[in-house]
């Protein structure tokens, strides 16, 4: 792309060659005082340009989790499962975790324990007599379908369980798998603008979690955290989402 430039590089040069790849706000803070940069230094700005590039698709894929309701799981789902086939589909690839096609007895236990539920490797090798397939390999969907009366309520859960999901990926915002007391307060502000939490509260609220107060609230905690009464959050999540990627969207030259 660039075996021809000259060695500076203007504003204007770098528009015409990045187009919409390239940002106003990458490119002043790379270039020199005469307002060009170094052909050397070029890579830098493209693989920032590429890092913020990928940063704005994950946000897209963020609004598109949140409007399908679901999570990374299913972030290619173009609208909700609506019809029992669909539903039944979008558990079988939830639970299928090794993407084989099969149903093994750990992907089949991850099912179970929707309801409270676990089943033994003894019950899955009669399942598997019942219903004709090989316990070592697993289940299809095909069979699957075939014994799968209480589907709804294993959809719902599913459901109710990757929002949760969208929920911890979402105030985690360094991404290191603990929402902190920093991240935690973002959280609560959402619903009110005001709120803070001090060192002896945060304390207090990790303990009733068994969570470690210095990391904070894994993902174990946080289920436990949003047992109940956590869709207004899960709502509160959504309106900030969409208006952030509205926002995204609306500032074109990515200056903020």
């Amino acid at each position: 792309m660039f075996h021809d430039a000259p060695d500076r590089l203007t504003e204007e040069y770098l528009k015409e060659r990045l187009g919409g790849a390239f940002r106003q706000d990458l490119f002043d803070e790379h270039c020199d005082d005469d307002g060009t940069i170094a052909a050397g230094r070029v890579g830098e700005l493209m693989h920032a340009c590429a890092a913020a590039a990928h940063k704005r698709a994950q946000w897209w894929e963020g609004l598109n989790a949140v409007n399908v309701s679901v999570g990374a799981n299913a972030g290619a789902m173009k609208k909700v499962p609506q019809t029992e086939e669909e539903k039944i589909r979008f558990l079988f690839d939830w639970a299928d975790q090794d993407k084989d096609g099969l149903l093994n007895f750990k992907e089949t236990n991850r099912l179970c324990q929707l309801q409270g539920a676990t089943i033994t490797q003894e019950q899955f090798r009669a399942l598997s007599k019942q219903l004709g397939f090989n316990p070592r390999r697993g289940m299809s969907l095909e069979v699957a379908s075939k014994v799968w009366d209480d589907y709804e309520d294993d959809y719902q859960a599913v459901l109710a369980l990757e929002k949760k999901r969208f929920m911890f990926k979402w105030a985690d915002k360094d991404g290191n798998g603990y929402i902190s007391k920093e991240e935690f307060v973002l959280l609560i502000q959402l619903s009110d603008p005001k709120a803070t939490a001090s060192d002896e509260e945060w304390r207090t609220f990790c303990a009733q979690y068994k969570a470690n107060p210095r990391k904070g609230l894994n993902w174990e905690a946080a289920k436990k955290l949003w047992a109940e009464n956590w869709e207004p959050l899960h709502e509160e999540i959504q309106k900030d989402e969409k208006c952030r990627v509205m926002f995204q969207w609306a500032d074109k030259d990515w200056d903020g």
